[in-house]
Order: structure tokens, then sequence, then C-alpha cells
């Protein structure tokens, strides 16, 4: 479900170009309710979504995704493990 509901989150992205505000909307929302350790996700969910995160997003976004373009899709990721233990 989780893979799912990535999957088609990427997909609303690319019908809209990957606009940087729909970007940044979602990115923002991953980051306050999923990767911060004050979301109180559990750490199975957010692990298995560092699992699936990437792959999803190359499924989806490969041939049109710019370098820059896929910086911002892991900064998220980057920063959360820049503070935290786990």
């Amino acid at each position: 479900l989780v893979r799912f509901m990535f999957r088609q989150t990427f997909e609303v992205l690319k019908r809209k170009n990957w606009q940087s505000s729909a970007v940044g909307r979602f990115l923002e929302l991953l980051t306050a309710q999923l990767l911060q350790s004050s979301s109180g996700a559990p750490s199975g969910l957010q692990f298995h979504i560092l699992d699936l995160y990437l792959s999803e997003l190359a499924a989806v976004g490969a041939a049109e995704l710019t370098a820059d373009q896929n910086l911002i899709f892991i900064e998220p990721f980057c920063k959360t493990s820049a503070k935290t233990k786990e």
C-alpha cells in the first residue's frame, strides 16, 4: 500500500510537469508527517519508505527528471539523516 501511494503521488507530480510548488508541498508533507523523529511515525514505516522511495521515483520520472530535480527529491532524507542517530 505504501509503495502504491508513493507511485501514485509521483504520477500526479509528473502530470503536473514536476511543478516546483507541488513537489515542495509533497516534500514538506513527507518531512513533517513521516521523516521527522517528532512525527510519531514508526521506524519500520520510515525504513520501508527509505527502501522504496527512489525506485518508485525512478519508475515514474527517470526519463524526464534532471539531476537537480532528483537532488530536490532526496534532500529531505539527507537533512533527516544528518539530524538523527537512526
